[in-house]
């Protein structure tokens, strides 16, 4: 994966083991010269949590494997994680920022949606740094899926807006 320079919305690998902490994750993406900031979700909150390279201090947050991280890039930098480990994944109620460490080839935001299902979720975003513009999903009042039919990829990011919790899923 590539961060561009700006906005990109990326997820973590399925393990983390020695990288529980949002402040651990900061020198893996980038130096200081490479990378503006970083933010993650806080669940109990809906905040994101901000954090700056080189600056000490701060609010911290523990992060487990898929959980989706915004970084903002000064410039392109690869980026390689390493390990495929594929666990289920949790998302609550309400809004969630999350990935997926193995998605089925083909799968769209369309298909993320009716896998979920209209019960359980209302919408699905991303950001393409590419395009530079929001993308978005949904389901409309007759229960169709309506919106930008945008490929799910290993290693991006997705606001995911749920109406329940959903335990375990798998894409």
């Amino acid at each position: 994966m590539t961060l561009k320079p700006g906005l990109n919305l990326i997820a973590l690998p399925g393990r983390v083991s020695s990288l529980t902490r949002l402040s651990d994750w900061l020198p893996r993406l980038g130096r200081p010269a490479q990378i503006d900031r970083v933010s993650a979700l806080d669940a109990a909150t809906g905040r994101l949590v901000t954090r700056i390279p080189d600056q000490t201090g701060g609010a911290d947050l523990a992060m487990v494997g898929q959980d989706g991280l915004v970084v903002v890039a000064k410039q392109s930098k690869a980026l390689t994680f390493g390990s495929l480990y594929c666990p289920p994944l949790d998302l609550v109620a309400g809004l969630n920022l999350r990935g997926f460490s193995c998605v089925p080839p083909g799968t769209s935001s369309f298909m993320l949606l009716d896998r979920l299902g209209i019960e359980n979720i209302s919408a699905v975003q991303r950001y393409s740094p590419r395009r530079a513009v929001w993308e978005s999903a949904a389901f409309d009042p007759q229960g169709r899926s309506v919106g930008i039919d945008f490929p799910i990829v290993r290693g991006e990011g997705y606001f995911l807006h749920m109406r329940r919790s959903v335990f375990g899923f798998r894409p």
